[in-house]
């Protein structure tokens, strides 16, 4: 699972549990009902929410993933200073497709 924006229209969610190795999160800070934020499995917290961490304490924890900027926007800037480093957009675009990135046009 990579994309988790879907959450943002989940306006009751309360408590979540987030894969470990995920980014783009940071638009969760701005939810408006979301109270406990976890990045371990249920196990780890007794399979008890009020033992998953408030989110306020998991932002403080995560501090950078709530400053992230969305993957796709470092993406687009790395491939515009690798264009104006003189490689060419064609190359750069069928690169990243190759990746599995978005290939901006």
């Amino acid at each position: 699972m990579k994309d988790l924006t879907p959450l943002a229209d989940c306006t009751k969610l309360e408590n979540v549990l987030l894969p470990r190795r995920i980014s783009d999160i940071a638009f969760l800070k701005k939810h408006p009902a979301l109270k406990r934020i976890g990045n371990r499995g249920f196990g780890a917290y007794g399979e008890e929410w009020k033992k998953v961490p408030l989110a306020a304490d998991f932002w403080k924890e995560n501090d950078r993933l709530a400053k992230q900027v969305p993957m796709e926007t470092q993406l687009e800037k790395f491939r515009q200073s690798l264009i104006a480093q003189g490689n060419a957009p064609e190359i750069i675009s069928a690169l990243f497709l190759r990746q599995g990135w978005p290939a901006f046009r």
